[in-house]
């Protein structure tokens, strides 16, 4: 789908603006205090590398569960793609591009200013499962207390956190108190409700692939599965004080329940701040509180096991398994029936395949219960007015319970006991962070300094404690009752120890050229079992930006403001702590590998950025871009399956990032508009395989541990991508003509052809913030264009023959291939399944979307009642329309959170479209 119509709508607006902006005075310099690494404020314009921000406020406009979702379409440089899981699940994020192909490729989040640990769910490789999940500890955060986000995509500009800063980060400036003299309370309630966004087409004329005279249900329609879901989120906070003690207080809640029955996620947050200012205001201390609770249940977001929709999509009699409105069955009897001999109800499912979906969403459960408290103190002294001491203590400690609830007569395939499987875990990961820091800002003449001289300590402990086994009694889901012939106990530690030196300085001339540079040093120490490592590693980073429009003779009402940037950096990424795959797995086997996402050992990352940032029209037009390159080396990963050997590999990734910003009215409307693109290109340079002895050789190839049958496979390949699809294809001739066999079909190529890769070529998104006395219209636009994606799900739906192009084609009297017409049933037959040609559910990934609505009315109650400020009410939704999509899934949906999977649909769960409205009071 071509972009020109939106591109020239933007530039049309800026130019039916330019004669009021020709008319404004001139302004010298553009400016904005942006928030850098360590939590710094710094001059935009004085650094070398881009950084976005996004305002607090727009990121409670359309409040979802999380709230990373409204980042879409506001960034450059980040590709976002939110968990299929559902309502609250996890958004995944990768900042230009992915750099390890088995490590850890997750950004950095950080809270006002220190790195913030997160427990993921280790990266899925199979289509089998994906239950029990559960979303990043991010999800959980109130977005309400979020005063500013930074967007740092490039690792320069994240240097000063070494080790853990090649993937960028996401730095996150919570609320503090204000000195308003007398208190200011926000009260604020959003509801929305969720339906289905994206859905394959089903038939209901045939009965699967029955003949025509045994007809299918009209009234059969797999979509009455989905309940309508909701979320409510309620918040109340106070900020009051003087110039010098401020607080800040807030609680929140929130309540979600997914398409599914039995599918929830439920969030409370607490928040507390307090800021005092002494001695003469030279002294501050910062203190902090926070805590958050989540309960999830049922979080699923694709696969075999334990995947209701599945039966649902396949099985048409499945929906008389349910009751009906009074409660009553309508069709065969439900999914349990008492048994006697056993003396209590069994799963009733009359089909060998998969089970009952309403066993599974009933019977088969996954609990999580997450507690995280952070308490923080940070005291700073001002020596002198441009030189500063301060010390920062931070204490984080994230605890994890997880319990699987299954019943007797589950299916034998998923557990070991006739009576009922029973599970728990317990993940607790705490960590100590402390620095020390000097921070200078002085100027002498015409040169102007900014240095900070520091060093940190971070400490982490990760303990992982795992108890499952089948029953004694049935169903009595406790640790007492599991049988210890069939008990499975883990019990594993991790221990790690970074400490660090740091430094950074920054000398400006005339304010027209400013010399950037960075130094971390590191040792680190890491312990698990009976082994442990140390390493250090020195991470570097130089920049410069030069201002032309310094000059007078440059600068014009035209050409406000312009900045030259360049820098270099050398950058790190280590290991992450993970949960494991589920709450259990068949062959039971954890490691060190289970429960991490990457190596103890660093992979580096050397990066150069160049870029140009122009403000045109004082300012009120601005243009940035940036070109990009970054080389990761030794990437080191143990090959499974038959294999022991490391490999190494070395993965680059170039791109262009732009953003097109507009602050203009609209006579009196005031318009705001932003305008990102986003382009990355990945590919592996080098792969080798590292023998016992040390030799490296050149490998060709190698087909990722994934398993998605013989229909398709993921392959690495030296010249190509991370996330290349390979599949099964037809057998061509030299001239490109298909090869038909003796039996009148085409014939199947045995090798594994090149489908594509699951990432977009480029993005572009597009926000819009329209006010004009008191109502306000914003939107934003997503596109991602380019990408290819697999639908395995279209593969099962065909060769079951509940899709709608089984139907067609039956109608249609078969299916023609090159010149000949074959019957449907035989042409799916030999096409479709897991077992299938995979070209024919290859499908382009471009997609474009409103992503986001928001209309409303600030009512200026302070004018009738002194004790309310405002009353503003909206209307909300996002994913409310989907403008341009060729897939039978949505392509920006993800079922893992990690390295693989990626443009894969297996039974994915549908994404989202939110409708409903929000109420916010300030008093």
């Amino acid at each position: 789908m071509k972009t020109s119509g939106l591109m020239l709508l933007f530039y049309a607006g800026a130019f039916l603006s330019a004669n009021s902006l020709f008319a404004q005075e001139t302004q010298v310099a553009h400016t904005d205090t942006v928030t850098t690494a360590l939590g710094r404020a710094q001059d935009l314009r004085t650094l070398p590398f881009q950084i976005q921000k996004i305002e607090g406020n727009e990121l409670t406009q359309v409040k979802d569960a999380n709230f990373l979702h409204s980042l879409i379409g506001r960034t450059t440089g980040a590709t976002l793609n939110p968990s299929s899981a559902g309502t609250g699940a996890g958004v995944r994020v990768r900042m230009r591009g992915t750099r390890s192909i088995w490590g850890n490729n997750n950004v950095l989040y950080v809270i006002d200013g220190i790195p913030f640990p997160q427990l993921s769910t280790n990266t899925l490789s199979a289509i089998y499962t994906g239950y029990g999940l559960t979303a990043d500890a991010i999800a959980s955060l109130n977005a309400e207390d979020i005063e500013d986000v930074s967007i740092l995509s490039g690792p320069s500009a994240v240097a000063l956190y070494g080790s853990d800063a090649a993937n960028g980060a996401i730095l996150i400036t919570t609320k503090k108190g204000k000195a308003t003299h007398r208190p200011a309370i926000h009260v604020s309630q959003s509801t929305t409700f969720s339906k289905p966004f994206v859905m394959p087409e089903f038939q209901n004329q045939y009965y699967q692939w029955n003949t025509a005279s045994d007809t299918g249900d009209p009234t059969w329609n797999p979509s009455d599965f989905y309940r309508t879901g909701h979320t409510i989120q309620n918040h109340v906070s106070l900020s009051a004080g003087t110039d010098i003690n401020q607080s800040y207080f807030s609680a929140a809640t929130q309540h979600a329940t997914g398409l599914i029955e039995n599918n929830l996620s439920n969030h409370y947050n607490l928040t507390f701040r307090n800021s005092t200012h002494l001695l003469n205001n030279k002294l501050h201390i910062d203190f902090g509180l926070m805590y958050m609770r989540t309960k999830e249940q049922n979080m699923l977001s694709h696969g075999d096991d334990f995947n209701p929709i599945i039966p649902v999509y396949l099985y048409p009699e499945c929906l008389n398994f349910r009751p009906n409105q009074y409660g009553q069955i309508t069709g065969v009897p439900w999914y349990e029936r008492y048994d006697p001999d056993k003396d209590y109800y069994a799963q009733y499912w009359p089909y060998s395949e998969w089970q009952n979906p309403y066993w599974i969403i009933n019977r088969n459960t996954f609990l999580n219960k997450k507690d995280r408290f952070l308490g923080n103190i940070g005291i700073s002294y001002d020596i002198t007015p441009w030189l500063s001491a301060s010390a920062r203590v931070r204490y984080d400690k994230d605890v994890i319970k997880q319990a699987q609830e299954l019943y007797a007569s589950t299916s034998a395939y998923l557990i070991n006991s006739e009576n009922g499987l029973y599970g728990e875990n317990k993940a607790d990961l705490h960590q100590l962070y402390s620095d020390l820091s000097l921070d200078l800002h002085h100027r002498i003449g015409a040169f102007s300094f900014n240095a900070l001289l520091g060093g940190s300590i971070q400490k982490r402990q990760y303990d992982f404690d795992l108890l499952n086994g089948g029953l004694i009694q049935p169903n009595g889901f406790s640790a007492d009752n599991i049988d210890d012939a069939l008990k499975n106990s883990v019990s594993e530690s991790f221990e790690d120890k970074r400490k660090s030196l740091f430094a950074s300085l920054q000398i400006g001339f005339k304010d027209m050229l400013y010399v950037y540079a960075t130094g971390r040093k590191e040792w680190n120490d890491f312990k698990y079992r009976t082994f442990y490592s140390e390493t250090d590693g020195f991470y570097p980073s130089v920049g410069i930006a030069f201002i032309p429009t310094a000059f007078s003779a440059i600068r014009s009402d035209i050409l406000s403001f312009t900045k030259l940037r360049f820098d270099y950096s050398e950058t790190g990424a280590t290991h992450q702590y993970a949960l494991i795959e589920g709450l259990w797995q068949k062959n039971q086997n954890f490691d060190y590998e289970a429960l991490t996402q990457g190596k103890s050992p660093v992979e580096t990352t050397k990066s150069y950025e160049a870029g140009i940032d122009l403000g045109m029209f004082q300012n009120r037009l601005n243009l940035s871009l940036t070109l990009y390159t970054s080389t990761t080396h030794s990437v080191a990963l143990t090959q499974q399956a038959n294999y022991n050997q490391l490999m190494n590999a070395t993965i680059e990734n170039r791109g262009v990032e732009m953003s097109l910003q507009l602050k203009q009215p609209l006579g009196p409307v005031e318009w705001n508009s932003n305008l990102t693109y986003t382009l990355n290109k990945n590919k592996i340079k080098d792969f080798t395989n590292i023998s016992s002895d040390g030799t490296e050789t050149d490998i060709p190839s190698f087909e990722m541990i994934t398993s998605y049958h013989p229909i398709a496979q993921e392959k690495l390949v030296k010249g190509g991508s991370i996330g290349d699809i390979y599949v099964r294809a037809f057998r061509t001739d030299s001239k490109g003509n298909l090869v038909i066999g003796s039996d009148g079909l085409p014939e199947k190529n045995n090798e594994y052809t090149y489908a594509g890769n699951a990432a977009p070529k480029y993005q572009i998104g597009w926000s819009n913030d329209f006010n004009w006395k008191g109502i306000a219209l914003s939107f934003v636009l997503q596109g991602n264009f380019g990408g290819k994606g697999l639908s395995l799900t279209q593969a099962m739906m065909d060769q079951y023959g509940v899709s709608k192009a089984t139907a067609d084609a039956r109608n249609n009297g078969g299916v023609w291939v090159g010149q000949q017409l074959i019957p449907a049933k035989q042409y799916y037959n030999y096409v479709t399944g897991l077992e299938g040609v995979g070209a024919a559910y290859i499908y382009d990934a471009t997609n474009v979307r409103l992503a986001e609505l928001s209309v409303g009315y600030t009512i200026p109650m302070h004018r009738w009642v002194n004790w309310i400020q405002s009353i503003k009410v909206s209307f909300v939704g996002r994913n409310l329309c989907m403008i341009y999509n060729k897939a039978p899934f949505d392509p920006m949906s993800t079922a893992s959170m990690g390295n693989f999977m990626q443009g894969i649909d297996y039974f994915n769960l549908p994404s989202l479209r939110n409708l409903g409205f929000s109420v916010s009071m300030d008093f």
